[in-house]
């Protein structure tokens, strides 16, 4: 990919190495380099005629400190925009006039092309009158189409516009299922859309099965399990926050974009109450006071502990749900829970001064004086 570098007036190019979400930009030779210090190129686009445009800022000064702002040296009158492209080569604008040309057209492999496609179908879509018989065809055409289309992503948002306006529904399951990454996630986005389209209505348990499976497979579709978890973190249950919390652990290390990204859809997760509740239920009883903590039968806890991973108060799990916690805001912030994780990781592990900290910084009011009187009886 290319980037446009302002202080060295040059185009970097970079070989993309991804591992999960994470992405590692490996330098490559430079796209291209000039020996003018005001060429400051601050974006570049591949156009849809396939050229690339440079956005070229095109300025002496570009430091807003490195001399008064009304320095005669600033030029906010001119800048330049640079076309490059291969001599010869093919410049023409695609014809998005007609539906079938639209769906011609976003099999192509030019993302402008296709983002401009999809624009327009939705335009021709949303201009019909109510007579679409004609359109129901031309979507049947456009199935047939989408079976041997190479851009299986933008196939499924053109059958859902196109959808929407016929009422000729298509299976957006199946994508979930069988697609790769990319068109897995976009089917995901379609189907947060229909979902919130019909809100309150029971979910079919086929979706949340689909969902749950997307979630699930992290190793082989990691942009599909983060899309996933934000669906779950609408429509899902405890045990799904339960897995989450258990996939953040084990991307940690792994995939630390997804690892902050499922500790972000966790946390949306445990602002639901319901699901709030059911998971602080079984983390060891964390969520009783400090008295009810100190009677609990032993005995029970041990055997909880063989079925149960949340009880593993001293691991990485628990470490990982109670950072989550303190994330959440006051109305849903669990006082009792957090302190009894205090209370019970105190004698094996300690209180460092970090913990104490972050805690006094995320504890609403309320709970501020149980806090210290337990910080003070630990100490």
């Amino acid at each position: 990919f290319l980037s446009g570098n302002v202080m060295t007036s040059r185009l970097n190019r970079n070989r993309l190495h991804r591992f999960g979400l994470t992405a590692k930009a490996i330098e490559q030779t430079d796209f291209l380099t000039s020996d003018d210090p005001w060429f400051r190129p601050v974006d570049v686009r591949l156009g849809p005629d396939g050229w690339i445009y440079i956005a070229d800022f095109y300025n002496r000064i570009i430091g807003h400190y490195e001399v008064p702002l009304t320095h005669e040296g600033r030029d906010r009158f001119r800048g330049r925009i640079w076309r490059i492209g291969r001599i010869g080569a093919d410049s023409n604008l695609p014809d998005l006039s007609t539906l079938d040309n639209c769906v011609s057209t976003i099999q192509g492999g030019n993302p402008a092309v296709v983002s401009l496609a999809l624009q327009r179908i939705a335009e021709i879509v949303d201009g019909l009158t109510d007579d679409v018989s004609g359109l129901k065809s031309q979507h049947a055409r456009a199935v047939e189409t989408f079976k041997v289309s190479d851009d299986s992503w933008a196939s499924l948002w053109a059958k859902f516009l196109i959808s929407k306006r016929t009422g000729v529904s298509f299976d957006v399951l199946s994508a979930i299922a069988a697609g790769d990454d990319v068109t897995a996630t976009h089917a995901l986005k379609i189907l947060l859309i229909q979902l919130e389209e019909n809100r309150g209505a029971d979910i079919d348990p086929k979706a949340i099965a689909a969902i749950r499976s997307a979630a699930f497979d992290a190793s082989q579709r990691p942009h599909a399990c983060q899309t996933a978890f934000e669906l779950l973190a609408r429509y899902g249950e405890a045990t799904d926050a339960v897995r989450c919390l258990e996939e953040v652990v084990s991307m940690k290390t792994k995939d630390p974009v997804l690892y902050s990204a499922l500790r972000i859809a966790l946390r949306r997760m445990l602002i639901r109450d319901t699901i709030r509740h059911d998971v602080l239920a079984e983390w060891s009883g964390t969520n009783s006071c400090a008295e009810e903590t100190k009677a609990a039968d032993q005995e029970t806890v041990a055997n909880q502990e063989d079925a149960n991973p949340l009880v593993d108060m001293h691991g990485e799990l628990g470490k990982e749900l109670f950072a989550v916690l303190l994330a959440l805001p006051n109305e849903s912030f669990p006082v009792k829970a957090v302190l009894g994780y205090l209370q019970r990781v105190q004698p094996a592990t300690g209180l460092s001064n970090d913990m104490i900290q972050s805690v006094s910084r995320a504890i609403p009011a309320p709970g501020v004086g149980e806090f210290l009187c337990l910080i003070e009886s630990l100490n």
